[in-house]
C-alpha cells in the first residue's frame, strides 16, 4: 500500500511520530527550494540562495536515508537550469550513500 504525506519538515521527518514508524520504497521531493526569495542578480543573494537550498537538500537526504528500506529509492524533481545543477545535487545524496540511478528529462 501507499502513503502520501503533504505539508512534512523533510528537515527532521525521521523524526516525526507518524512517518517514522515505517520504511519507505520511495521518498519524493517535488521542486525542493527554501523559503528564500532570490530578489536580484546580486553575486551574495544567488550564494546565499544556493547555499541555503544546498543545506536542505542535505537535511533532506540525511532524513530519507534513516526512512527508506533498503531496495528504497530517494526522487527529487528540479528544473534543468543552471541555478539548480549548481546544487551538485548527486554530491550530497553520495554523502548519505544515496546514489544517482537515473535522470529523466
Amino acid at each position: 500500500f501507499f502513503s502520501v504525506y503533504h505539508s512534512v519538515d523533510c528537515t527532521t521527518m525521521s523524526r516525526d511520530p507518524q512517518i517514522s514508524k515505517l520504511q519507505y520504497q520511495y521518498i519524493v521531493f517535488n521542486f525542493p527550494h527554501t523559503q528564500h526569495q532570490q530578489t536580484s542578480d546580486d553575486q551574495k543573494e544567488v550564494q546565499l540562495a544556493h547555499k541555503n537550498n544546498q543545506l536542505l537538500l542535505e537535511n533532506f537526504f540525511f532524513q530519507s536515508a534513516r526512512l527508506l528500506r533498503t531496495d528504497g529509492e530517494v526522487h527529487v524533481s528540479i528544473w534543468d537550469t543552471v541555478f539548480y545543477r549548481n546544487w551538485d545535487i548527486c554530491q550530497i545524496a553520495k554523502m548519505q550513500d544515496l546514489h544517482l540511478i537515473r535522470i529523466i528529462p
